[in-house]
């Protein structure tokens, strides 16, 4: 038998091992009982942490030796996992950006360091994982006999920290569902642009079907066609000025020139200017309604101002209303977020909107009306000799209104307006595209805002042009066709020709997608790869790529351009779809922040001494002989200004 007291002195003296030598507690060891009875409880006991490893993995299936991305709504979220499947939580607890006390960090990385040697699956216990301090003496040599061979832990990192103050030295598995904390925000941006950058350089369409990739696309598309549509269905470019004079209705056309003419001295307009004609007294209303480029506050403030002081200049012949000084000043007001419904402060608008489907005169569609309820037709029926039969007025309905029409409703449409049965077998009772026109005409004449929001719904804008996607998945199946790199740098090029003549426009990345397309004939020569491309796919493609360069923004100063990283070669391969406004800014802020500041070199010059030499160099010449280029006075160019500047700042030494 041992004593207590010496096995206690035997197991303080063994605290520090050579490595490959196991920490054994020999008091506890020999008071238990018997060898067997420990090497039994340590085979329980790696049993039962094997059984755990198995259970955390079935739980969180992973995929092996890889980053995992996952791309959603409000960004990129990126988990660490090493080569078994296994999460890194110290990690991502680095990235995240959280950070711990350095005593608990120190031992974490020690245990791990001891897990990784010994390659045992099971967690040490505290009773069988014994923590020998740095500066512990050498463990004098022991007769008794050494068990199987395991990893030691290495020596604290900390020297000067005592052991018994430190946290416990037991490692346990995370909790089932444990899910690591997000990334900082530059992270997140980092991996959308490499998503983006890989998917783009990608011309392999049979690549898609990855699940990695699927999910980027679904991601990267998703965003840009949800983007797509708001900008389409928005309005807030639109202004009513108010409280401008009157002219009769013979001068209005005149007069909007006008007008025009006074808002371009001030700012950019989209499109011309909706000025209506009052039946009652056969003048102008004293509002009009303009599209804007840009809504800042400061071009809103100097459009009032210039507006307010030629309301007194309108020529004479015009016959406009006297302006008293008891009159309402002009007011400029945006539409705003457009509600889809009249009132008082919209009628402006919904006037506006009313005159671009309706002739109110001859009680008929207009021409851009005609061609979008055509264009839906022929979506749907499959030509314009064919009828809609109820369940494709269904679908139409759904894509219009989100909602469906309704047997009665459909029965409704038969009886009251064209519709015949075709000589299919068997017979379809439909409507036909005279019908579907007077549906829509007697809708625009009563409901004019319900009107316009199917037709945006449907993917028409104001200037009747399809230009957005209906449905995701359509947007998606044309975004994953075959596109050269060349083609996206010519959109890029072309969206910056637009940012040119747009002049209010901060840079390319504020440029709404509206502005984009349609190419007029000379765009189509000068851009031919466009030339054909669907006005849906040339807005959405565009819209992906101001995203690309919207993250860029904010994430190009994190980029080392100097390694050869994957990342880096995707991004180089992208350079041509980077907006040259970008660039320039990264390259402006980079030799600003390396820029040494030293005074300015200066040049110093006599004129009065300066004329007297060239003078005195003149009376040599041979006449007939050119000054500059004669053999007799070759350092004339010496005695001007510039030849003075250039010997002075000659010696200068670059900065």
């Amino acid at each position: 038998d041992v004593d207590e007291e010496e096995g206690k002195k035997v197991n303080d003296d063994a605290m520090d091992i050579d490595e490959g030598e196991e920490v054994v507690n020999l008091g506890d060891l020999f008071s238990s009982g018997t060898r067997e009875r420990k090497e039994n409880e340590k085979k329980e006991q790696k049993e039962k942490g094997e059984k755990e490893e198995k259970e955390k993995e079935e739980s969180l299936p992973l995929v092996e030796g890889v980053v995992q991305s996952t791309l959603g709504a409000g960004g990129a979220f990126t988990t660490f996992f090493d080569a078994e499947g296994n999460s890194s939580g110290e990690e991502a607890e680095v990235l995240s950006g959280s950070e711990s006390e350095d005593d608990e960090m120190d031992e974490d990385l020690r245990l791990a360091l001891a897990l990784s040697v010994s390659g045992n699956d099971a967690p040490p216990s505290s009773s069988s994982l014994s923590i020998a301090p740095a500066d512990a003496p050498p463990p004098p040599p022991s007769s008794s006999p050494s068990p199987s061979p395991s990893a030691s832990l290495p020596p604290s990192l900390s020297k000067n920290k005592d052991v018994s103050q430190r946290k416990k030295a037991t490692i346990s598995s995370p909790p089932p569902g444990f899910v690591l904390p997000p990334p900082p925000a530059y992270l997140q941006e980092m991996v959308t642009v490499a998503g983006m950058t890989e998917l783009l350089t990608m011309r392999d369409p049979s690549l898609l079907a990855h699940p990695y990739y699927h999910d980027v696309v679904q991601f990267m598309v998703r965003t840009a066609w949800n983007t797509s549509r708001q900008e389409s269905k928005d309005l807030s470019r639109f202004h009513v000025v108010k409280n401008i004079p009157r002219v009769p209705a013979a001068n209005k056309k005149e007069y909007c020139q006008f007008l025009l003419s006074v808002i371009n001295s001030v700012t950019t307009t989209h499109g011309s200017l909706y000025l209506e004609v009052d039946r009652n007294t056969e003048k102008t209303r004293d509002w009009l309604v303009v599209e804007l480029v840009s809504s800042r506050s400061s071009i809103v403030s100097n459009l009032v101002s210039t507006l307010e002081k030629y309301r007194r200049k309108i020529p004479l012949h015009l016959g406009a209303t006297k302006v008293h000084k008891k009159d309402p000043t002009i007011a400029v007001s945006s539409v705003g977020k457009f509600r889809f419904r009249a009132n008082d402060e919209e009628i402006p608008m919904t006037l506006f909107l009313q005159s671009l489907l309706y002739v109110e005169e001859e009680h008929r569609l207009t021409e851009g009306a005609v061609k979008m309820v055509t264009i839906m037709f022929e979506r749907y029926a499959g030509g314009v000799d064919c009828v809609l039969d109820g369940n494709q007025l269904e679908l139409l309905q759904i894509v219009t209104n989100d909602e469906p029409l309704g047997l009665d409703n459909v029965l409704h449409l038969f009886d009251n307006y064209s519709s015949r049965t075709n000589d299919e077998n068997p017979p379809r009772r439909g409507l036909t595209l005279a019908g579907l026109l007077e549906v829509y005409l007697d809708q625009v004449s009563i409901q004019p805002l319900e009107t316009w929001e199917e037709f945006l719904n449907f993917g028409f804008d104001l200037s009747y042009n399809l230009g957005t996607y209906s449905d995701f998945s359509l947007a998606k199946d044309h975004f994953c066709q075959p596109v050269s790199l060349p083609q996206d740098a010519q959109l890029v090029r072309y969206a910056e020709s637009r940012f040119v003549d747009l002049h209010e426009v901060s840079s390319p990345i504020a440029l709404s997608s509206e502005f984009v397309g349609p190419l007029s004939e000379a765009e189509k020569l000068q851009y031919p790869l466009l030339a054909d491309m669907d006005l849906r796919n040339l807005r959405l493609r565009f819209v992906v790529l101001r995203q690309l360069n919207q993250h860029l923004s904010s994430t190009l100063n994190f980029f080392n351009l100097a390694s050869r990283s994957s990342l880096n070669r995707y991004l180089f391969s992208c350079r041509s779809l980077i907006f040259h406004s970008l660039k320039m800014t990264f390259f402006y802020h980079v030799l600003e922040e390396t820029s040494e500041k030293v005074p300015q070199p200066t040049v110093s010059i006599n004129r009065l001494k300066l004329s007297t030499e060239k003078y005195a160099s003149l009376i040599e010449l041979v006449p007939g002989q050119d000054p500059f280029t004669s053999p007799v006075n070759t350092s004339l160019l010496n005695q001007t200004a510039f030849g003075k500047s250039y010997q002075q700042l000659s010696v200068v030494e670059p900065r």
